[in-house]
This record gives C-alpha cells, sequence and structure tokens, in this order.
C-alpha cells in the first residue's frame, strides 16, 4: 500500500495550478496527485508532466465515457482501477464537489481529513452546480446501490477548510484560507507600458455575427497587439497586426508568469479566466460586452462586476 500524507484530486489544469501553490504556499510534505482527465491534449499532458518532473506521485486516469448511462460503467471501471492503487492517506484535497467519480474516490480511499479549494467560477456561482442540488433520482438510487454515500452536501459539511483565490467573496463554505495564485516574492512591480492580451473563446459557437473581421475591428480599436487562442478554437487565429500567443500553459499560468516582469492587460467578451487573475499584480482585467452580451449572460455580468472587474461597452454587431 502507498501512504501519503496530502492527496490531491485534480479534473483540469487549472486545479493543479492552485494545488501547487496550496503545496507552496503550505509547505506540505508527501504529496500525491490522481488526475482525472478526459481527454488527452497539450495542455493536459504539459500540467501532469510537470507533476511527475516535480516527483510528486501521480496517478492518471483517463475518462473514457461521453454520456450519462457510459458514464455508470465509468464508475465501475475505476472502482476496479482503485483497488489495483490501493491508496491511504491523512488529506484529501478536491475541488470539484459535484463529480461522482471523484465521490467514488472518496468512498475507496481511507483519509482522515477532507479540504477543498476553487475550481473557478462555480464556486461563486451561487445559481450553480455547487449550490442547487441538481442529481435526479436515478443516480441517488444507483450511487445507494453501488455504496456511494458521497454528495455535495456532504462535502460542503465535512470540508475543515476551503482554499480560495477569491478572498473577498463568499464561497461554498464558511471557513477559507485565501492563497495567491502569484509568490508575491518574485514579482517587479511599478512597471509602465502594458502589454495588452484578448483572451481568446469560440464566440461563433455563442453568436454566428461574432466573426474575424467584427473581433479584428474591436481590438485595433482598443490597440491590443496580443491574442491568446482558446483550446476550443479549431480553426486556425490569424487577425491583422495581432501576434498570436502559442503556449501550452492555461492562460492563468501564463499571465501569472508573464506578470512577474510585465505588466498587462487582459481583456475578454465573458471568458471566466479574468475573475481568477482580477487580484494579481500588474494584471488590469477588463471585459467587453454590448447589449444583447449583457441580456443574455446578466448572471455572469453581475459576477465580473461583484468580482471588481471593469466593464467596457462596445459597438453593437450591426454598427
Amino acid at each position: 500500500m502507498s501512504k501519503l500524507e496530502n492527496l490531491f484530486i485534480c479534473v483540469t489544469p487549472l486545479q493543479i495550478v492552485i494545488a501547487k501553490r496550496i503545496i507552496e504556499e503550505k509547505q506540505l510534505q508527501h504529496v500525491g496527485f490522481i488526475i482525472l482527465f478526459y481527454n488527452e491534449n497539450t495542455k493536459y499532458r504539459f500540467y501532469i508532466d510537470s507533476l511527475k518532473t516535480e516527483n510528486y506521485l501521480t496517478i492518471e486516469y483517463l475518462v473514457s465515457s461521453q454520456k450519462k448511462f457510459d458514464r455508470l460503467i465509468e464508475v465501475f471501471k475505476l472502482k476496479l482501477f482503485l483497488n489495483q492503487v490501493n491508496l491511504s492517506t491523512q488529506n484529501i484535497y478536491l475541488a470539484s464537489i459535484d463529480n461522482s467519480l471523484i465521490y467514488t474516490i472518496l468512498s475507496k480511499i481511507n483519509f482522515r481529513n477532507l479540504l477543498t479549494f476553487d475550481d473557478g467560477l462555480a464556486n461563486l456561482n451561487y445559481q450553480g452546480q455547487y449550490y442547487i442540488d441538481q442529481e435526479s433520482s436515478l443516480q441517488k438510487l444507483f450511487k445507494k446501490v453501488i455504496h456511494v454515500s458521497w454528495n455535495i452536501e456532504k462535502i460542503k459539511k465535512i470540508s475543515k477548510c476551503h482554499y480560495t483565490i477569491y478572498p473577498n467573496q463568499n464561497n461554498i463554505i464558511s471557513n477559507i484560507i485565501p492563497i495567491s495564485l502569484l509568490n508575491l516574492e518574485n514579482i517587479n512591480l511599478g512597471l509602465t507600458h502594458p502589454k495588452k492580451i484578448f483572451l481568446g473563446q469560440p464566440l461563433s459557437e455563442i453568436d454566428l455575427r461574432f466573426t474575424s473581421k467584427y473581433i479584428n475591428k474591436i481590438l485595433n480599436k482598443i490597440g491590443i497587439s496580443y491574442y491568446y487562442p482558446h483550446p476550443r478554437e479549431n480553426t486556425p487565429v490569424s487577425f491583422k497586426n495581432i501576434n498570436i500567443i502559442q503556449s501550452n500553459k492555461i492562460i492563468e499560468d501564463y499571465l501569472l508568469e508573464l506578470s512577474k516582469d510585465s505588466t498587462i492587460e487582459l481583456y475578454t467578451f465573458f471568458s471566466t479566466a479574468v475573475i481568477n487573475l482580477v487580484n494579481t499584480p500588474n494584471i488590469k482585467c477588463y471585459v467587453l460586452y454590448n447589449e444583447q452580451l449583457l441580456s443574455k449572460f446578466n448572471n455572469l455580468y453581475d459576477i465580473f462586476k461583484h468580482s471588481n472587474i471593469t466593464l467596457i461597452q462596445v459597438n453593437d454587431f450591426n454598427e
């Protein structure tokens, strides 16, 4: 049996980044990771390999199921996998409190203490899945049959504390411990001449009127020189007078490193990454909107406002 003091369960690269900051700030020892990843891509592989480079015990599990029924089969596959791994630990840290596969891990691993940390916007969206029980009667029955008793409310009740990058906002439990995504000892303050960066998104999935021509016009008007593509932007991104940033890192990690020696103005239409970065020195975050977007994503823009992110109105599509 492999025995650890601290075991992190992560399902996204951002969760890995936050977990590593917790380890650094709290100087945790004897650390391991279980990584549940849903597709094999360069960003996932970059962060999984970074854990191995730092000699953390790293256990990978590729989730192959796509549909809800297949996910039930996945639970049995994961149970068999965990029987072979046979882990125990003092502390388990997790972020995705609504994940049935994480419930399965909790039911199979011996541990003493449960702690939680941020998963991004879900921790701040009080109308979302972390605050409203969305489990169906069938899901609850299935969990009972396979002897999995974990759910959102049980995790909230048992979690000893919650590590958060949102120090001034309510979270899933009241006992929060603020952490910074950036080690402030390694940052140069008082820099000038900011780099203006736009965070891309598959905007055409939201509205076909988000053409490259329209986006290019907005970027040029604001004076943005750099574009960071979103992973779901499948076609090559190309804009006039705009430099495309290529990186295996997620935007948060890329900009955290860049902000050590540069000031940054980060722009987006409604990417939630700006919420994760708004409290970072040397980074100023701006959200673009028009009346159509404000109406369609009203709840999200309310979160932006509450997070003290500057909103900038742009011309309507037809102007």
